[in-house]
């Protein structure tokens, strides 16, 4: 019963921020116009490329890593796996 609370109270919790956010970004591109949708749409290309290059460097430190463990493995054993 009370996962049951905690989960309904998280989809709650969810559904309020994201309102309260999208109050907030419809009522700065209210009365911000023009400089408001320019600022935000930097701001929304600023994140996405953050996201990029983050993705980019795990993906990078997984293959340094699957590549030590090739190099690891002796080429009899490699046949076993």
């Amino acid at each position: 019963m009370n996962g049951v609370f905690a989960v309904v109270g998280g989809w709650f919790f969810t559904a309020f921020s994201a309102f309260s956010l999208a109050s907030l970004f419809a009522v700065s591109i209210y009365f911000g116009k023009l400089i408001a949708i320019v600022v935000l749409i930097i701001f929304a290309v600023l994140i996405i490329l953050r996201t990029h290059i983050l993705h980019r460097k795990k993906e990078e430190e997984k293959e340094t890593l699957v590549q030590t463990e090739r190099e690891a493995v002796p080429f009899e054993f490699a046949w076993d796996l």
